[in-house]
């Protein structure tokens, strides 16, 4: 089985009382039957699956969070992984299975989530997505190796290539993308993205404290070594989204503490 899917990692820590974890349904699917939705076949998909969906909504009101057990294709977030009306719940799985396949991702099953309200003071990319409060913590053998911010100035100079997870948006010189990045968009509208970015991306002390002895718990649960994401909703929760294999997972190049490991 992929490691990175949500079908591995979930069942291995959601058992963990002290890990704030988003309410997630499961529906198994053959990739063979999503295929049905990318070749207009959506009435076959829907007399396989409906009953296993509609079952699955009784435990959420919209709007939703979906994604595969691997991918969100969070950057087309309207179009995506965000569901705010039922009626729209089969169109957001197309196109989040077609993101799969043209990111060459496996998928294996769509999960519905409870909709979380984050930390988020502005929208960005395409998908008019909310950039939120959140953090990429590596961890291996009950122990944290580092943490960063999940959102990286680097990913709004450029967009992000989905093909190569951890290195992609550092393959442009960071000056030329930065220039990119200044034609677009006005400067009053550039200056106020940085700094929300960089107040967002501040980490307390406390923050760390937390976030630390939850991702290290999480490292005796799972062997190997992982990068684990955490986001912070508008109460000041922190909760696990997302699991990945390192090698897998985006990390900035400045920092040097995986390079040994990986």
């Amino acid at each position: 089985m992929n490691k990175n899917s949500a079908l591995f990692w979930l069942p291995r820590i959601q058992e963990f009382k002290d890990i704030l974890i988003p309410l997630t349904k499961i529906i198994e699917i053959d990739e063979s039957d999503g295929l049905l939705l990318l070749s207009g076949m959506d009435s076959t998909f829907k007399e396989i699956y409906e009953k296993k969906i509609e079952q699955a909504l009784e435990s959420f009101k919209f709007p939703i969070f979906i994604k595969t057990d691997d991918v969100a294709g969070k950057h087309d977030w309207k179009d995506t992984c965000y569901v705010e009306h039922k009626e729209d719940l089969y169109n957001h799985i197309k196109k989040l299975i077609y993101y799969a396949k043209k990111s060459r991702v496996e998928f294996h099953a769509i999960l519905l989530r409870e909709f979380l309200h984050l930390e988020s003071p502005f929208n960005f990319f395409d998908g008019n997505m909310p950039v939120a409060k959140e953090r990429r913590y590596f961890i291996k053998d009950g122990h944290v190796i580092c943490h960063h911010p999940y959102w990286d100035e680097e990913v709004f100079f450029d967009t992000f290539n989905q093909d190569d997870k951890r290195s992609s948006i550092f393959l442009e010189n960071r000056s030329n993308k930065k220039e990119k990045f200044q034609r677009k968009y006005p400067e009053e509208v550039r200056d106020r993205i940085i700094r929300q970015l960089r107040e967002i991306n501040t980490e307390s002390e406390d923050e760390i404290l937390k976030l630390s002895k939850i991702a290290a718990k999480v490292s005796t649960l799972i062997d190997g070594l992982w990068s684990v994401d955490f986001a912070c909703d508008k109460s000041g929760k922190w909760y696990l989204l997302d699991m990945a294999l390192a090698k897998h997972s985006w990390h900035p190049t400045t920092c040097m503490k995986l390079d040994k490991l990986l």
